[in-house]
């Protein structure tokens, strides 16, 4: 309950929580899992570009 009522995304590799402070949708989970803070899909770590969210 806490995660959703604070926002938190889970890392869609690992499940992990996550939170984002600050900055662009782009987040690399601990496990290495680059993913869109926004939707959950998995993005390029070269790119930053979310094709489901197109940010």
């Amino acid at each position: 309950r806490l995660a959703g009522r604070q926002r938190w995304q889970r890392c869609p590799q690992c499940k992990m929580y996550v939170e984002k402070s600050e900055g662009c949708n782009y987040i690399k989970c601990r496990c290495g899992c680059s993913f869109c803070y926004r939707c959950a899909s998995k993005v390029s770590a070269q790119t930053h570009y979310c094709g489901m969210c197109k940010r």
